[in-house]
């Protein structure tokens, strides 16, 4: 949330999609902080990555920030949009090589923030 706030109080424009049963939505919203209702059930969750492709189409957003593992397996359905996919993760194992790693870290996002 703090991301957010200091992008808005430096003049950016910044919406957070988050899951409208959860304390950072609530939390979002007692701040006045754009939200968006967004629930991802889990890493496959198709019509969730059919409501962000949407709302990215309608609304015409420059970046994602993906920061939770359930998020960033959305960027594999974001292909072909014009948006710049980053994503944010906070992990204390090593990646394991193989397919989706390389889907995920290489191929699906732009750039990639490592927490150290």
């Amino acid at each position: 949330m703090s991301l957010t706030t200091h992008l808005l109080k430096a003049g950016h424009e910044s919406v957070v999609a988050a899951d409208p049963q959860g304390m950072l939505y609530a939390r979002l919203r007692e701040a006045n902080v754009p939200v968006i209702a967004l629930r991802i059930r889990n890493h496959l969750d198709l019509w969730a990555a059919f409501q962000l492709r949407r709302l990215l189409r309608r609304d015409s957003y420059h970046i994602v920030h993906f920061h939770t593992a359930r998020a960033h397996a959305l960027s594999l359905w974001l292909y072909g949009l014009q948006v710049k996919r980053l994503v944010t993760r906070r992990m204390d194992y090593p990646l394991r090589a193989g397919i989706t790693t390389r889907l995920l870290y290489i191929h699906c996002v732009e750039m990639v923030v490592a927490i150290s």
